[in-house]
């Protein structure tokens, strides 16, 4: 957030507002054409999206890392219910909407985990681990949901599938196998 490193919560909402909604102390600055679209009336799809937001938003693990930003899932589920909160899941309600993806949420850091037992000098020894902004998560968890919620995935598909998990991939090849064998 501009460089300045934010301690305390009440910090972190500060630069949050400012950085991600280009409110000013005296206000938001917003063009006409942002200002004209926000006055209008949330269409039941937006208030929709809105609750879907919410409702990812309230099954998000408090320990995931913030970074780059600095803004994780506990702080924005304390400002949820406040008007801060609200203004925020309709943003991210939004621009679902529109299909955009602002730049700040795709903000990343890539981290290197060391991996134990490995030889630390050789690429082989690390683990990259991409850290995204939560409020980009949390846009990116609204569109998984929908995506398993439309049916749109293979029945042979078990990675990023709710109630699919390896071992049932595995079953099923093995499955397959000894029927063939059989044959």
């Amino acid at each position: 957030m501009g460089g300045i490193e934010l301690g305390i919560d009440e910090e972190k909402v500060t630069g949050l507002v400012k950085d991600y909604f280009g409110w000013r102390d005296d206000g938001r600055g917003v063009e006409e054409a942002e200002r004209e679209e926000e006055e209008r009336e949330p269409t039941d799809r937006q208030g929709q999206l809105e609750e879907k937001v919410r409702k990812a938003l309230s099954g998000t693990n408090n320990l995931s890392a913030p970074e780059p930003d600095g803004i994780g899932y506990r702080l924005i589920k304390m400002a949820m219910w406040t008007k801060l909160g609200d203004e925020l899941m309709k943003e991210v309600a939004r621009n679902l909407e529109r299909g955009k993806i602002p730049k700040e949420w795709q903000n990343s850091k890539v981290v290197m985990i060391p991996k134990p037992g490995k030889d630390h000098n050789r690429t082989k020894g690390w683990q990259p681990i991409n850290l995204i902004n939560c409020i980009g998560k949390l846009g990116e968890k609204v569109v998984a949901n929908r995506l398993q919620e439309s049916g749109l995935f293979h029945q042979h598909q078990f990675g990023s599938v709710k109630g699919r998990l390896a071992t049932e991939a595995a079953l099923w090849v093995v499955t397959k196998a000894q029927r063939c064998m059989a044959r």
